[in-house]
């Protein structure tokens, strides 16, 4: 039986504020334990340092580094399939092959030593032809692009035929695979320019 006295009282409010303070901190780490745990959910940013294209992003994690470089180098010695999209990132130098030569310029970029792939350096040579992405460069992307849209794979808009209608010989307006071989004969430096800059009166694009 319980007997009412002031130390009773006394010492009942004591143990009331410690179970009080002992709670409270309870709850303020579980707090603070609860924010750790979505933090560390949450995506940090991701650095990103791509070219063009995403061009030598061959992982697709929006950043260029020796892992690319790995999966050029598995690629081109039988270990590892490539997507397309992937192996259109990987030719760097834009020869129209994925070798050993891109993984070390991959490489070279991640390092410093490049500050720029061959695959963005290439203007259109007179208003913007043959840079049917708009990206500012001709590269093999807007050769691919080309080349699937006369393959029925993808629909170029209006503006994208325009600026891919690079071969005259082929009728003003009509999108083949010679526009497409014009394309990939510029980038590739087997052509110093595209035969509709030649053309007479032929109406330079700038959109």
């Amino acid at each position: 039986m319980f007997k009412k006295s002031q130390s009773g009282v006394v010492q009942f409010s004591i143990i009331a504020l410690a179970v009080v303070f002992v709670v409270g901190i309870s709850v303020l780490s579980a707090t603070s334990l609860s924010r750790k745990t979505i933090t560390s959910i949450l995506p940090s940013p991701i650095p990103t340092n791509l070219p063009c294209d995403s061009y030598g992003d061959v992982n697709m994690d929006r950043v260029v580094n020796s892992v690319d470089a790995l999966f050029v180098s598995q690629f081109a010695t039988g270990l590892k399939t490539l997507t397309p999209e992937q192996l259109l990132r990987a030719d760097v130098n834009q020869d129209g092959k994925v070798t050993s030569a891109d993984s070390d310029m991959i490489l070279s970029y991640d390092v410093g030593t490049i500050k720029i792939f061959p695959s963005c350096q290439k203007k259109p040579p007179c208003g913007q032809y043959g840079d049917v992405n708009g990206n500012g460069y001709v590269n093999l992307r807007d050769f691919s692009l080309v080349l699937d849209n006369t393959l029925g794979k993808i629909t170029l808009s209006d503006a994208q035929k325009l600026l891919a209608d690079v071969n005259i010989a082929s009728g003003k307006g009509i999108i083949d695979i010679f526009d497409a071989i014009s394309i990939q004969d510029y980038v590739q430096g087997r052509q110093n320019s595209l035969p509709v800059c030649g053309a007479m009166n032929s109406p330079i694009p700038v959109m």
